[in-house]
């Protein structure tokens, strides 16, 4: 019995098809991601262009069309001589150009493991955080999260596992993309438990993530950390308190208390929210100043 055939119709493709579109006539090196998977990877999107390549590929050489297959994506590799212990998916949180994703996928992989990234794009400090809203709402599913649930779709009907880590509102794209796998099994025929069997394979780490409710049957570690707004009222971190939310059968969590002074942050003609986003990451909330340096320690 197949999953994918049953999921939502993919609209992360359009989307791309539309706004590529709209900006070729001012980028005329532009690549079209409808051809990405044959050719080469996309040209670097800056932080205009960036809602085009939104539910993208990312690798360490470039950012590919969301049907590019993953084995065929240069994943980034350690560069610090740690060892390879596992294959993970990055999913970005707001505020984040490819710049910085791809600097947080690096400083991943340099804690054991070998990632490639989903493109969550950045429209904008307001927008974002609209798009974060609809996530929780269950509205209109964004590009990210249709690349995901095609993954994990493709990946279980295979059987193979697949981990998935999500920083902030990546953090929502995994809830959200394994609410809509779940029910989808459920649509399909399966019986709960099966499909939490089929879900068994799937691990999810999240850091500083912003949801509060995650499907059963992955298996899930929370790494929160106590200074941070985002985890503590948002997602789970106060999670016994919650009467609404649900961190995930038998979830693990990692909490820590950190706070750093911001520093070398950039010009504020680069846009207010651009800077307070940088300065909010580098003292309680960042992948790489905060977060994963927390990854493999226990508590």
């Amino acid at each position: 019995m197949t999953i994918s055939r049953y999921l939502p119709v993919d609209r992360a493709q359009q989307r791309q098809d539309a706004m590529v579109k709209e900006i070729t006539h001012d980028l005329p090196g532009l690549l079209d991601l409808r051809d990405a998977h044959l050719t080469v990877p996309a040209v670097a999107p800056s932080r205009a262009t960036d809602p085009a390549f939104d539910g993208a590929i990312v690798g360490a050489t470039g950012v590919y069309s969301p049907t590019m297959p993953l084995d065929r994506v240069e994943s980034m590799q350690p560069n610090n001589g740690a060892q390879v212990k596992a294959s993970v998916i990055l999913i970005n949180g707001i505020m984040t150009d490819l710049a910085i994703h791809q600097a947080d996928m690096q400083a991943l992989a340099n804690t054991g493991c070998q990632v490639v990234g989903i493109r969550n794009a950045t429209h904008g400090m307001v927008m974002d955080l609209v798009e974060c809203l609809r996530n929780k709402l269950n509205v209109d599913d964004t590009p990210a999260v249709h690349t995901t649930v095609r993954l994990l779709a493709q990946a279980l009907e295979r059987g193979q596992p697949v981990h998935l880590v999500g920083h902030s509102q990546g953090a929502l794209i995994i809830a959200r993309s394994l609410q809509v796998l779940r029910d989808n099994m459920l649509q399909v025929g399966l019986t709960t438990a099966q499909a939490g069997e089929k879900l068994g394979l799937i691990k999810v780490e999240t850091f500083g993530g912003a949801s509060n409710t995650f499907v059963d049957g992955p298996k899930y570690r929370h790494v929160i950390n106590s200074a941070d707004l985002v985890p503590m009222l948002m997602g789970v971190g106060l999670d016994r308190f919650n009467p609404v939310g649900h961190a995930g059968k038998g979830a693990e969590f990692r909490k820590f208390t950190e706070v750093n002074m911001p520093r070398n942050l950039p010009p504020l003609s680069g846009g207010v929210a651009w800077s307070v986003a940088r300065a909010m990451d580098q003292s309680v909330h960042g992948p790489r100043d905060v977060y994963f340096k927390y990854r493999n320690s226990g508590g």
